[in-house]
């Protein structure tokens, strides 16, 4: 099968842009249905390719045009081959848009207008020819624009028509769009821009939000990408905030209620200056609240108001009251009673015996001494039945590297049966001295 019209594509033409095209030509509506005539399916209408991709599409495509796939990709090729379009270290990783936008002085001067491939990037908000904002909505109805036949000509839904506007002022070339094209020649310092740039926008669209996720690319939904980038980019948050939906994680939408106040695990400790892996302890006894759990600690959810209303609950000392001590995560005793320091604070906090902190977080606080020590001695029983490394041995019972050879060859500890590396948790007990 071949199309009646094949036109090729036009140095600079974005591929969604060249299919809708083509789609035009021949009469369809959407690109998509170019492309259920080639095999393939409508995922690739509106969006650019990768280059593997770019093979594939080009592979099923180049038949109905009477090419070779080679000479079809070629048009491509180049555009597609720049390192800084994804990369997977940015927030926004894959910087080209689905989403339309159109010059509309492009669209009305040219009897065969065409899409620009750097209109589908990110950093690109404004015509270079004559220096006006791409529009993504129409003026006239304002209602999102949409990859169909109707967008050369003008807005599908109210039919305004890209020749009746007025030229707009030449308003010139906004700073991000210049710092872009500055970069252009140099890879390394266009991926630091980006990054940047990047960063900036997804904290911009969601300002209240305590964590900011990576995304795949920039949300299809959002049709004001030029007036987030200006406060990105210029001025910072303002008091709008975007959204959710394409800038936060489906596991996070199913809690929309509480999604400024959703935090990892990391921000828990942050606030409470504490190491990072002891929270999940507190949050097993239900000290800081959990939003949405899952087996692994960095993949869950967290409320980050929890954590300020745990210090609130506890009261603030100067100095430690009658018969308590101080306790910090650098302890000695963590080591020599094979424990950490989230556990005896999660036990402490959860008993009836008050808790004080010394300062604003958890840096530091002061525990009952009777309570400490019991607490100490209920962590280093749970090695019973159990293993120890060589190295924690040597920390419970106050050893030397020597001194536990020794022991080991006199079978005053015992090897574990099933590991030659690991001690019996029992053997150490014995000879643990208070």
């Amino acid at each position: 099968m071949k199309l009646p019209v094949r036109d090729m594509p036009v140095p600079g033409e974005s591929f969604p842009g060249y299919l809708l095209r083509l789609a035009h030509f021949n009469g369809r509506f959407r690109s998509g249905e170019i492309l259920k005539l080639a095999g393939l399916r409508d995922n690739h209408s509106n969006r650019q390719p990768s280059l593997k991709g770019l093979e594939a599409v080009c592979e099923k495509l180049a038949p109905l045009l009477l090419v070779s796939k080679e000479q079809l990709a070629a048009h491509f090729t180049e555009q597609l081959s720049e390192p800084w379009l994804y990369d997977e270290k940015r927030v926004i990783r894959d910087i080209q848009l689905r989403q339309p936008r159109v010059c509309p002085e492009c669209f009305s001067e040219s009897d065969e207008p065409i899409f620009k491939q750097d209109w589908q990037l990110l950093p690109v908000t404004h015509c270079s020819k004559h220096n006006a904002p791409l529009v993504e909505r129409c003026p006239g109805c304002q209602k999102p624009l949409e990859w169909h036949y109707s967008i050369f000509e003008g807005c599908k839904h109210c039919g305004l028509e890209w020749s009746q506007l007025h030229p707009r002022m030449n308003q010139g070339l906004p700073q991000w769009q210049l710092a872009y094209i500055s970069n252009l020649k140099s890879p390394e310092c266009m991926k630091v821009f980006l990054r940047e740039l990047a960063t900036n926008i997804v904290r911009t669209a969601r300002p209240n939000d305590v964590i900011h996720e990576d995304i795949s690319r920039f949300p299809e939904s959002c049709r004001d990408l030029q007036s987030l980038i200006s406060d990105a980019f210029d001025c910072g948050p303002g008091d709008k905030e975007y959204g959710p939906k394409g800038f936060v994680s489906p596991r996070r939408l199913k809690h929309s209620d509480t999604i400024n106040y959703h935090c990892g695990y990391k921000e828990i400790a942050r606030v409470l200056n504490i190491p990072e892996g002891e929270v999940a302890y507190l949050a097993s006894k239900g000290l800081v609240n959990i939003i949405h759990e899952t087996p692994v600690l960095k993949d869950t959810l967290f409320d980050i108001r929890s954590s300020h209303q745990l210090l609130e609950n506890i009261p603030k000392a100067e100095c430690p009251p009658e018969g308590y001590v101080n306790f910090t995560p650098s302890s000695t005793l963590l080591d020599r009673y094979a424990t950490s320091y989230g556990r005896v604070l999660a036990s402490a906090l959860d008993s009836s015996v008050t808790v004080y902190r010394s300062c604003d977080d958890l840096s530091m606080v002061f525990i009952e001494e009777e309570s400490l020590n019991r607490t100490l001695r209920t962590e280093l029983m749970k090695i019973s039945g159990g293993s120890v490394t060589d190295m924690e041995a040597r920390k419970i019972l106050a050893i030397s590297r020597k001194e536990m050879a020794i022991m080991i060859m006199n079978r005053q500890i015992l090897r574990c049966s099933h590991s030659i590396h690991d001690l019996t948790g029992d053997s150490i007990l014995e000879h643990f001295k208070l």
